[in-house]
């Protein structure tokens, strides 16, 4: 789960996605933003409640968070949340 991520040794998270590459600085970030979250909204840890905001709303939510980009959002927007969105390297 998303709250087993977060408190996990970094060690065992940057294992689990070093064929992504940049495995350190992604464990660091990604564990940053499931703190942030848990500290906002509690456990579970997810982000199911963007199903129910506006894509720009999502935008600047997603956004506000290190090494999340314009890339990234579309993706979310696109895959995780079936909106018309297209992403673009």
């Amino acid at each position: 789960s998303w709250d087993e991520v977060r408190v996990a040794a970094p060690s065992a998270v940057q294992k689990a996605i070093r064929a992504g590459g940049l495995a350190e600085i992604k464990t660091a970030r990604i564990q940053a933003i499931l703190d942030t979250i848990f500290s906002e909204r509690g456990s579970p840890v997810s982000l199911e409640y963007l199903r129910s905001m506006s894509d720009s709303d999502i935008k600047a939510e997603l956004g506000r968070f290190s090494g999340v980009g314009p890339k990234t959002i579309a993706c979310v927007l696109m895959f995780c949340l079936g909106r018309d969105e297209f992403p673009v390297d």
